[in-house]
């Protein structure tokens, strides 16, 4: 027992390497789901920045119809000071930090107020499942 050798044994390069190579196809898969998951978060807040603008404006438009082509140009300030507009100041960016695009359209006093986002509508043609059209609502 005594002449009895204790060998440590060592990771060998191979060994090394494919735990390096399942680290990486790993975190590969975990960030592409985190990237994924980051996208629909901000099409989801997009979507939601959609409908409260609207609802903000077509009210703003109801109480003062011949002022629309204003409340068009400006209607980040209408935002502002709205109630509904809990945090205005993000309210006025999409979710991937954009201004959004607004359009309030007018035929014998029916208002249609159209917002929208470039990056959304991107975002939609490439994930046409995830969101309903109730936002494209006239």
């Amino acid at each position: 027992m005594k002449g009895k050798k204790i060998r440590k044994r060592f990771m060998t390069l191979i060994e090394i390497m494919i735990v390096m190579f399942l680290i990486t196809i790993i975190a590969g898969v975990v960030s592409y789901k985190v990237k994924d998951s980051m996208d629909y978060g901000k099409a989801f807040k997009t979507h939601q920045g959609i409908r409260q603008i609207r609802q903000i404006l077509e009210m703003e438009v109801s109480k003062r119809p011949g002022r629309y082509q204003t409340i068009a140009q400006e209607w980040e300030k209408y935002v502002e000071k709205s109630p509904l507009a809990g945090n205005a100041k993000a309210l006025k960016v999409d979710g991937w930090g954009k201004k959004y695009i607004v359009e309030i359209q007018s035929s014998n006093y029916k208002f249609v107020v159209k917002v929208s986002s470039d990056a959304y509508d991107e975002y939609r043609e490439s994930h046409s499942t995830l969101f309903d059209d109730d936002d494209d609502e006239e």
